[in-house]
């Protein structure tokens, strides 16, 4: 399949480890310009202070974020800069995670619909006690809500934006990926399954 551009986004995935498995979240960001390598270090040091000024308190000690690549995916050829965070940022609750599958479903909105508008992350690492049958207190949603819209507020203060990148309409690919501003997010309260987080199933 040919590459699909999209220009001047930077693509920004959080390293995490739990039960030795490496894990990934995604993220999309529009700062506005072409992206450098100077420029991409920022975007992915906000994310990661983002991170662990607002997830890590929530996580178990049992994750922790190990480090962060950036890329351009404005061309096949684009830029990347890794970065290693050292020490691993580990979770602040001393309680067991719950399995690596078990994951809490963020979804974001842009203000089009459709399913090339809106996007998901799949946040894992949370303490097994914050689940009651498969369900998280409202309280316990409403603030990993709370932590993702602060990271739509830090992007935003810099003049960046967290976008939904499409690479396809109706089943067909795109000639060049369309990448929409998020303008909020919402947090289900019903666990969710990411299966090849388990150990031994690869990132």
């Amino acid at each position: 399949m040919a590459y699909i551009d999209a220009v001047w986004i930077v693509e920004i995935a959080l390293e995490l480890l739990a039960d030795a498995q490496k894990m990934k979240n995604i993220f999309h960001i529009d700062p506005h310009e072409a992206p450098s390598s100077t420029l991409m270090g920022s975007i992915g040091d906000l994310v990661e202070a983002w991170f662990v000024g607002g997830m890590i308190p929530l996580m178990s000690s049992g994750a922790s974020l190990t480090g962060w690549k950036a890329t351009d995916l404005t061309s096949e050829e684009g830029a990347v800069v890794n970065h290693v965070v050292s020490p691993a940022e580990v979770g602040e609750i001393a309680v067991d995670p719950f399995p690596n599958n078990v994951a809490v479903c963020g979804t974001w909105y842009t203000l089009l619909r459709g399913r090339s508008y809106r996007g998901r992350t799949y946040f894992t690492g949370f303490p097994e006690d914050l689940w009651t049958a498969s369900t998280l207190d409202l309280a316990d949603a409403s603030g990993i809500a709370a932590v993702m819209d602060d990271l739509l507020d830090d992007l935003d203060a810099e003049g960046w934006d967290l976008v939904v990148t499409s690479y396809r309409n109706n089943g067909a690919a795109r000639e060049h990926a369309v990448s929409t501003p998020i303008v909020s997010a919402s947090v289900d309260i019903y666990s969710d399954s990411q299966r090849r987080r388990l150990p031994g199933r690869g990132e």
